[in-house]
């Protein structure tokens, strides 16, 4: 399915009136922060994926870095429905991100670049899923990108489950099994503020992995077979650029985290991909259990099941 095809695409303005999805005002209000800087080209897009949806227990925080192209006329069209139009000089994407949680209010935090969208369901879908497992502290879908209008969700099937001792002993890193996207993630208020309630601003290309790996002494996420919010691949995003994956390892790698060495992690992985080693390591140090949410066709509601991580 192409991106043009959805309706928040087709349609460029929003309805006259926003009604609630099914009625239901008893989800929890979500949170959801926009770093913007320079991003014209992307970012009413991005705006309406989010303010489309028709998801009313929403605060919506856009945290503008002094943008020069165009980006705060386009913020400003929208400003009746945007709970905070931020514009000031940050000390980054982590300074922009700690300032727009800092003035939210909502039990769920999420965010969205300024150059990517969320899907026509999914503020409706999360609410819901936090509302029906009060113990799950956060959640993650699959890391799916935009590229030329076409959604790609790319499955690693080691990437189906998260296990919080691995995530701590830094194996959910993009040089060994790979990171929850963090547009594609969602958490409770709670376990942001338990694992310090910042992101670390001196971080440019890490924040959201060095995040997680705080928030993994409390729990582990949670994993959604859907695609939750899409990444868009163009020449100008920092993902794709050359230094980013060796200054994201440098910041990560750098200092003392209390990992495993990188050698014996990427040995542990081989392993963990054969058969005649995987149930062994499953059941000693490692304990490689995980939760996931599958969808039960036979009572027609999403369920946890046990699993493994690998």
């Amino acid at each position: 399915m192409t991106v043009n095809n959805l309706h928040w695409m087709s349609n460029r303005q929003l309805p006259e009136q926003i009604v609630p999805q099914n009625g239901d005002f008893n989800l929890p209000t979500i949170s959801i922060v926009t770093p913007s800087f320079n991003q014209q080209s992307f970012l009413e897009e991005t705006i309406l994926s989010v303010l489309s949806q028709g998801f009313t227990n929403l605060e919506y925080l856009i945290v503008d870095d002094c943008s020069t192209d165009g980006s705060i006329e386009i913020i400003n069209k929208y400003e009746d429905r945007l709970t905070l139009i931020q514009n000031q000089e940050n000390k980054g994407q982590a300074d922009a991100l700690n300032n727009g949680f800092l003035q939210s209010s909502g039990e769920i935090l999420g965010t969205i670049n300024g150059d990517d969208v969320q899907l026509p369901y999914t503020l409706n879908l999360v609410a819901r899923i936090f509302r029906q497992f009060p113990e799950i502290d956060w959640i993650t879908g699959h890391s799916s990108f935009m590229l030329d209008g076409v959604a790609i969700s790319p499955r690693r099937k080691h990437l189906d489950a998260y296990n919080s001792k691995l995530m701590r002993l830094g194996f959910y890193t993009p040089w060994v099994m790979g990171v929850p996207q963090h547009i594609s993630t969602f958490f409770r208020r709670s376990l942001y503020e338990k694992a310090g309630g910042y992101l670390d601003i001196s971080l440019k290309d890490s924040l959201d992995i060095e995040l997680w790996i705080r928030m993994a002494k409390f729990s582990a996420p949670v994993f959604i077979p859907v695609t939750l919010a899409l990444m868009r691949q163009h020449t100008d995003q920092r993902s794709v650029q050359g230094s980013h994956s060796t200054s994201a390892y440098l910041e990560i790698e750098g200092q003392d985290r209390g990992f495993l060495p990188l050698r014996l992690r990427k040995i542990i992985l081989w392993a963990m991909r054969h058969n005649g080693f995987r149930g062994a390591i499953r059941h000693t140090f490692f304990d490689g259990k995980a939760k996931r949410l599958n969808w039960n066709y036979k009572i027609n509601n999403w369920e946890i099941i046990d699993c493994f991580a690998f």
